[in-house]
């Protein structure tokens, strides 16, 4: 893997665990979130995971 991808890879673990923390949910439902998020505003996953970690928006408004 390269470091971009360890970095893809750390920052969706990073907004998921985020996500866990906040809405006090299991980890499925933590990335379902970002999944969902994704999908619904047609933005790749690792950018509104990228979003989540840097300023701290939920994933529908990152």
């Amino acid at each position: 893997m390269t470091n971009h991808c360890h970095l893809i890879v750390q920052q969706t673990r990073q907004a998921t665990g985020i996500m866990m923390e906040r809405h006090r949910m299991t980890a499925p439902l933590a990335f379902e979130l970002l999944r969902v998020a994704s999908q619904t505003r047609n933005v790749k996953l690792r950018e509104i995971a990228g979003r989540v970690v840097e300023t701290g928006e939920e994933p529908h408004l990152a």
